[in-house]
């Protein structure tokens, strides 16, 4: 087992929360179901938030005129839960 010096717990945490950050600043531009969709995955355990593959799911919905909009957002939620 490695023990970690003070220069890289510094970085690590530099790192996550510059991805707590992205998954809020994407976070934000979901529609509700979307966002509650996404949020109910990080209460079941079943992700978190410095998962990058989770910053590019939030990002591809966020970005995706279909699954951002009023008629698909709901379904989009059903489906992510």
């Amino acid at each position: 087992m490695q023990l970690l010096d003070s220069t890289q717990v510094i970085e690590y945490g530099k790192q996550l929360n510059s991805r707590a950050s992205k998954f809020m600043i994407l976070l934000e531009e979901l529609r509700l179901p979307l966002k509650y969709a996404v949020l109910s995955l990080l209460s079941m355990n079943r992700t978190t938030i410095f998962n990058e593959s989770l910053v590019g799911f939030i990002n591809s919905l966020a970005v995706d005129p279909k699954w951002n909009s009023d008629k698909y957002a709901e379904y989009g939620g059903y489906l992510i839960d």
